[in-house]
């Protein structure tokens, strides 16, 4: 059977719907009848068409809407993204200063790593210096009485007295002088572990 709407459409592309007098010809309404008493689309099948017409164009609406949404997001993010590439690079200018600086946080000079020594002429680290153990306090003390005043005339006791003091005078300037010796050692002692550890010039 021939498709009922390529009947009415070739004939609408080569004969007239209506005569002079406005009145629609018997061919055209035989062939428009044929579309209708052929035609397998029904009123339901018109009605389900357009049911899922409009759900679509609801569907179309929705997207339009959400596309507008899109569209100023990404408005924003690329307001965003031109605000984070400035902020990077006033970041990489800053890091860079910082990097290129010598003195930074608030330093009075250089800042000093913990291999930065000091020196005569420039500030820096020291490390803790070694124990010295503590000098020992002197003892010595003289007991012998005083010497007695000169006679006129020759004492034994005055002479003995005299030989005693100088005797004990003699043997504690012997023991002062092991006690600064002692001394000594123990400020060289000192001396090299502050050297050792970077507070003094070797």
């Amino acid at each position: 059977m021939a498709d009922p709407f390529v009947s009415v459409f070739d004939y609408l592309r080569v004969e007239p719907i209506v005569d002079k007098n406005g009145v629609m010809l018997t061919k055209f309404s035989s062939a428009l009848n044929g579309l209708v008493t052929n035609s397998t689309i029904t009123p339901t099948a018109i009605q389900e068409n357009t049911d899922a017409i409009v759900l679509l164009a609801v569907e179309v609406d929705a997207n339009t809407a959400q596309i507008a949404l899109n569209v100023t997001q990404i408005g924003l993010n690329t307001t965003q993204i031109s605000l984070n590439v400035t902020a990077i690079g006033d970041v990489t200018t800053n890091f860079n200063t910082h990097n290129a600086s010598n003195s930074q946080h608030g330093v009075s000079g250089n800042n000093v790593g913990t291999l930065d020594f000091a020196t005569s002429g420039t500030g820096g680290v020291v490390n803790e210096a070694v124990n010295v153990a503590d000098a020992v306090a002197s003892t010595v003390s003289v007991t012998s009485p005083d010497a007695p005043a000169a006679a006129a005339t020759y004492s034994q006791a005055d002479t003995q007295a005299n030989v005693d003091l100088t005797n004990e005078l003699k043997a504690d300037v012997n023991t002062l002088t092991a006690n600064l010796n002692s001394a000594i050692t123990q400020v060289n002692e000192i001396l090299t572990a502050m050297q050792n550890a970077n507070q003094m010039a070797p």
